[in-house]
């Protein structure tokens, strides 16, 4: 039984360092923004409701979007 247990050990181990590596991985592809990952911006159409819209194509399905960016930062910086 006790060769069992430090196979089980040994696999937790591994496991677990998988998972925080896997994690660390999320967290790195977390910090870009979802947006310039998931959308190529093609041009500015207009401003309203506290947001800049923007024609952009999934990068994935190829089609046209109207998309509305936010600033959530708190700056009220009118540009």
């Amino acid at each position: 039984m006790s060769s069992e247990s430090s196979i089980t050990s040994s696999w937790e181990k591994k496991n677990y360092k998988k998972q925080n590596d896997e994690n660390k991985i999320n967290y790195e592809y977390s910090k870009t923004p979802i947006y310039s990952n998931m959308f190529n911006q093609k041009r500015f159409i207009g401003k309203g409701g506290f947001g800049h819209v923007y024609l952009s194509q999934n990068k994935f399905d190829k089609q046209e979007y109207a998309v509305k960016k936010i600033n959530l930062t708190g700056n009220n910086n009118k540009s």
